[in-house]
């Protein structure tokens, strides 16, 4: 089955997606680390540049503390900060998923930021 356009809208109106949903080539999925699963989701900063790529179902939790450390308010979790000095690159940064102190958010090409938050209320 070849997915279009009017199929994906029908889908949408079908289901009551409330957000955005997007089209894109295969080009356009590799050069974001490919789409592996459904759903996947990019969080964008106020730039619009990606900073951080979910794959499959997420704790709200998580995006919420994504999105309020990205607009500077206050969070439930340390936040560090360090310059890529050329091991990381933003072409691999979905290969990037942890480390023993945290998970890795992509902020951009050049800094990484390791958040190690309780995502439990």
């Amino acid at each position: 089955m070849t997915t279009t356009p009017a199929w994906v809208k029908k889908v949408v109106d079908e289901t009551g997606i409330n957000y955005p949903v997007a089209m894109a080539s295969p080009e356009v999925r590799m050069a974001y680390g490919g789409i592996g699963a459904l759903p996947t989701s990019f969080v964008l900063d106020l730039e619009g540049r990606v900073v951080q790529k979910h794959e499959g179902l997420r704790n709200p939790l998580l995006y919420e503390i994504e999105v309020r450390a990205l607009l500077g308010m206050p969070i439930p979790a340390r936040v560090e900060t360090f310059e890529d000095a050329g091991e990381i690159f933003l072409k691999h940064a979905d290969r990037a998923s942890a480390t023993s102190r945290g998970r890795f958010y992509e902020v951009n090409a050049g800094t990484k930021t390791s958040c190690s938050a309780s995502l439990q209320r």
